[in-house]
């Protein structure tokens, strides 16, 4: 196991028990049972890496079958904030915006769609499509609601999740480099990872729900104000 393996297991664990100390766990249900499964499927293949090697195809199945569900937690936990905040319909947005990125992407992809043996890119290049349409349609929406602050909980949410589908594209893109970018590449992703997890860990730290601007809290104070001064005339004047 080497530094950065450790790292990421030691802030995956540490952001669970956080959550469970603070009270968290049930405020954001959906994410910390993606990080728990993450938690789980790292400690397996470091498991795995140690009894029979990196290279070995025990290794490389257990990171593919355990990669089919990242994107599923990806989707599902931006599909539950976009629905908090806005009251578009997300699958019809994700479905647009995924012919826009599939068209810009489309030389990447069509290589990786017709890559023989490899079934496992095919999946992973078409949910990342979806992920990233997913990403910019809640970036869009976080930006739209000016009435509100969403919270330094969500936006790290959003951000880190943005953050892991961009490495994710990185990695298809060491496919196409030269041998010495890919071990560039090879060293990079890891470390990116582990920022990630950093900026989990600092945007979830305290709770901070999402909360009405100042704007907002002016607008608020003054209706509560014109209520109070209706119900004080009806009252004055039909006793």
């Amino acid at each position: 196991m080497d530094l950065i393996s450790a790292l990421n297991l030691l802030l995956l664990a540490g952001l669970l028990v956080r959550a469970a100390f603070k009270g968290q766990l049930s405020r954001y249900s959906l994410f910390y049972t993606y990080i728990a499964y993450y938690f789980l499927a790292t400690a397996g293949l470091i498991l795995i890496e140690g009894s029979y090697g990196l290279q070995s195809p025990e290794y490389r199945n257990f990171y593919n079958y355990a990669n089919l569900l990242v994107p599923v937690f990806h989707l599902l936990i931006l599909a539950r904030i976009h629905r908090t905040i806005s009251p578009g319909s997300f699958a019809q947005r994700v479905a647009l915006g995924s012919l826009v990125v599939g068209a810009v992407s489309l030389p990447v992809l069509w290589t990786l769609m017709t890559m023989t043996g490899a079934l496992f890119y095919r999946i992973q290049a078409a949910s990342l499509v979806l992920q990233v349409a997913a990403c910019v349609v809640v970036l869009e929406a976080l930006i739209a609601r000016s009435d509100i602050d969403v919270g330094r909980n969500i936006r790290g949410i959003v951000f880190g999740i943005s953050l892991l589908a961009t490495i994710q594209s990185y990695n298809f893109l060491s496919i196409f480099t030269e041998a010495i970018r890919y071990e560039v590449f090879r060293l990079l992703v890891p470390m990116l990872y582990a920022g990630t997890l950093l900026i989990f860990t600092y945007s979830l730290w305290e709770y901070h729900p999402a909360v009405a601007t100042p704007d907002r809290f002016v607008e608020i104070r003054l209706t509560q104000r014109l209520r109070q001064a209706l119900r004080t005339t009806i009252t004055l004047i039909f006793g």
